[in-house]
């Protein structure tokens, strides 16, 4: 499973909250109460830095730096299948996804796909855009499980991350396991067997949502996996037929997650 992020003191998260508009304490609340409404004005609630996301990266801030930042945060909602950028789309947004999970694909010369990396709540999409000192192209991205993420002007991110040193170790501790995600993945995509690909990444899908119920079609599944449709559809059989998976009309239920992770390749074990 994905470990978890500690903020830059070492130390958990604790919903601690910040004051982000200037205004007096109502009496027998905590001065440092959150009121969200200028992040978004349609809610009117009030929240604690330590609910305001499920995504891992963002935890991993200070209370502070995370402060600054939630004012530009604006929640935006993906449905399986989107994109969230086209091929070369320039960088203008990056997102944190919370339950969503999106998946970095590359085209070949012969017109056909496959999945570089997987992005859940541990990271951000759209990475490649922050590193370059200019708004820079970022691969093409599609929504694999649809959901909920935190999207932010790339600018804005640049700049405060620019500004405060406290956000590099969080965000270079991530960049490290994203690089190696891609790494290994080229070299699962070149020399592992289509099962072996296949349940790690339903494994990869499992530990980002959480959820052992996953709204994906064979075609789907190959079209991320760069492999032909009747190849999935079989090796679909052979799993259900062995009481690993259970699948029904472009649902896929994972039913025994250890015999899964035995079918799945080495990369499941080094990438996570």
């Amino acid at each position: 499973m994905l470990d978890g992020y500690k903020n830059s003191n070492g130390i958990s998260k604790k919903n601690v909250a910040l004051n982000l508009v200037a205004r007096p304490p109502a009496l027998g609340k905590p001065v440092k109460e959150i009121e969200l409404n200028n992040w978004n004005k349609t809610t009117g609630k009030t929240f604690f830095i330590g609910e305001f996301s499920s995504s891992r990266l963002l935890s991993a801030l200070l209370d502070s730096d995370l402060g600054r930042l939630m004012p530009y945060f604006q929640a935006v909602t993906f449905a399986c299948g989107e994109n969230v950028y086209q091929p070369d789309d320039g960088g203008h947004f990056i997102y944190f996804p919370e339950s969503a999970v999106f998946s970095q694909i590359n085209i070949l010369e012969d017109g056909k796909t496959v999945e570089t990396a997987m992005i859940g709540n541990e990271g951000i999409v759209g990475i490649t855009a922050i590193l370059g000192s200019q708004i820079s192209s970022v691969p093409w991205t599609q929504t694999l499980v649809g959901g909920n993420a935190l999207k932010i002007n790339t600018l804005i991110f640049k700049q405060e991350f620019r500004r405060n040193g406290v956000l590099h170790p969080a965000f270079f501790e991530y960049l490290n396991t994203f690089i190696k995600q891609i790494t290994q993945k080229a070299v699962c995509n070149q020399h592992h067997l289509i099962e072996e690909r296949f349940s790690t990444w339903l494994l990869m899908i499992d530990d980002r949502c959480g959820n052992d119920k996953l709204v994906l079609t064979h075609e789907q599944i190959a079209h991320f996996l760069g492999v032909h449709r009747p190849s999935v559809s079989c090796i679909a059989q052979n799993l259900r037929d062995r009481g690993i998976i259970n699948y029904s009309r472009g649902r896929i239920s994972i039913l025994d997650r250890l015999s899964l992770e035995n079918s799945a390749c080495e990369c499941y074990t080094v990438i996570n």
